[in-house]
C-alpha cells in the first residue's frame, strides 16, 4: 500500500467517524459500571499494586468520570482531536499498568475494564489474560491514533466553528 493512499486511509472523515462512534461506545461501556461502583472499582485498582493507598479512591472516581467525558465528546464530535490524544495517553498508561501488573505476579483474569463484578486475582492459580489486554489497548490505541489523524466532517466542533 502507497504512502498516500494509507494517509487517504488515516485520515478518511467517514472512516473517522465510525471509529469515534466505535472508541465512544467502548469508553462509555467501559466506565458506566465503574461510575456507578465506585468502591468495587477502588478494590480493582488496590489489587494491580500499582498506586499508593491515597491514590486508590481518587483514581475510582475520576476515571471512570474521564472515560465519560471522552466518550461523550468523541461521539458528538466536539474536541475529537483533543479526545483521541487524551484517550491514546490512557491507552498507553493502561498497557503499562498491566505490564507492571504482570511483572509483580498479579494475575489478570478480568482487568476491571468492563466491570466491576470479577475481581483480579493474586496468583497463579486460573488464566492470565494480561497479554491479551494489553493487544486489545494497542487496537484502542490504533483507533485513537486513527481520530486524531482524520479529518472531522461530521463532528459538532465543524457546527460550532461556523457560528
Amino acid at each position: 500500500m502507497s504512502s498516500i493512499r494509507f494517509k487517504e486511509m488515516l485520515t478518511n472523515g467517514w472512516l473517522s467517524l465510525l471509529t469515534r462512534i466505535t472508541l465512544a461506545g467502548i469508553f462509555l461501556y467501559a466506565a458506566w459500571d465503574k461510575f456507578l461502583n465506585p468502591r468495587d472499582f477502588a478494590i480493582i485498582i488496590a489489587a494491580y499494586k500499582i498506586l499508593p493507598s491515597p491514590l486508590i479512591n481518587l483514581t475510582a472516581i475520576l476515571l471512570p468520570s474521564i472515560e465519560i467525558v471522552l466518550g461523550i465528546a468523541l461521539l458528538i464530535g466536539l474536541f475529537p482531536r483533543g479526545a483521541s490524544l487524551i484517550m491514546g495517553g490512557m491507552m498507553v498508561a493502561f498497557i503499562f499498568a498491566f505490564l507492571i501488573a504482570a511483572l509483580k505476579g498479579v494475575n489478570l483474569s478480568d482487568c476491571g475494564c468492563f466491570s466491576t463484578t470479577y475481581p483480579i486475582e493474586d496468583s497463579a492459580k486460573g488464566s492470565n489474560y494480561t497479554y491479551f489486554f494489553m493487544l486489545r489497548d494497542l487496537g484502542y490505541l490504533i483507533l485513537a491514533v486513527q481520530v486524531f489523524f482524520a479529518r472531522h466532517k461530521f463532528a459538532l466542533q465543524n457546527v460550532l466553528a461556523k457560528q
